[in-house]
């Protein structure tokens, strides 16, 4: 069975390397992008089974990022995660409508962020577009 691929978009090295690391522990494939832009070039280029975005990145934002990938034809399947450390009042709904398909808050404990990643991936296999978590923060 392929591994499932995941694209780790952050402005931050050592989160990215971070976060890929303990991902590629749990049996997941995994690119890097440092930014919205990058993050678009990446998932078109190839196609990732879920994407973990930084929402406030310079030049690109996850915000902006995200509404482009979902606006082609191409990777508007792919579901993406906001990591994001400002996850105040009316955050979900406003990532609902930008069509995110759930949130983690930084900073977030790593094996909840491997169990969010693997409960998000097999929901939106399921056809999930929405996934409640509860992964709190470290």
């Amino acid at each position: 069975m392929l591994q499932p691929l995941v694209l780790v978009v952050d402005d931050s090295e050592e989160l990215r390397l971070l976060f890929s690391s303990v991902l590629t522990q749990s049996g997941y494939a995994v690119l890097q992008a440092h930014d919205g832009r990058e993050a678009i070039v990446q998932a078109t280029d190839h196609r990732p089974d879920l994407i973990l975005m930084d929402l406030d990145m310079p030049g690109v934002s996850g915000w902006e990022a995200v509404r482009h990938l979902k606006s082609d034809a191409h990777t508007a399947h792919i579901p993406v995660v906001a990591v994001t450390a400002n996850p105040g009042s009316g955050l979900s709904a406003r990532l609902r409508a930008a069509r995110f398909s759930a949130y983690v808050a930084k900073p977030v404990r790593l094996p909840h962020l491997v169990e969010a990643v693997r409960t998000i991936y097999e929901a939106s296999r399921a056809g999930a577009s929405w996934v409640n978590l509860s992964v709190p923060a470290a």
